[in-house]
């Protein structure tokens, strides 16, 4: 358990640095998944205890890894602003030089 929750932590935190988006069920899924492939590692016979990665796990798992800096939500990362920002200069200049001749301009 406390190498899957480890290994979990380096995920969550790899994911975070990408800005892409994290749920509680998907850190669920993922830890889940880590445990059952630790689980399998482990030489024939050896006694575990099933694992289910239940909402007070992840509650006790947030807790136990000092997530409450991570925003962990089912909506995307927040946006990059500095890049909306150029990007809303760049699209007022066009607008302001007008559509090129040879681009036809029709409503559909």
């Amino acid at each position: 358990m406390l190498e899957m929750e480890k290994l979990l932590s380096v995920w969550i935190e790899d994911t975070t640095q990408r800005r892409m988006p994290l749920s509680m069920l998907l850190i669920q899924k993922k830890a889940k998944s880590l445990y059952d492939d630790l689980q399998n590692k482990l030489p024939e016979g050896s006694a575990c205890e099933p694992f289910i990665a239940s909402k007070g796990w992840f509650e006790r798992f947030k807790r136990r890894s000092n997530l409450h800096n991570v925003s962990i939500q089912g909506k995307a990362a927040s946006a990059d602003t500095q890049a909306a920002s150029t990007y809303r200069n760049k699209l007022l200049e066009i607008i302001e030089e007008g559509v090129p001749s040879f681009i036809s301009v029709t409503n559909k």
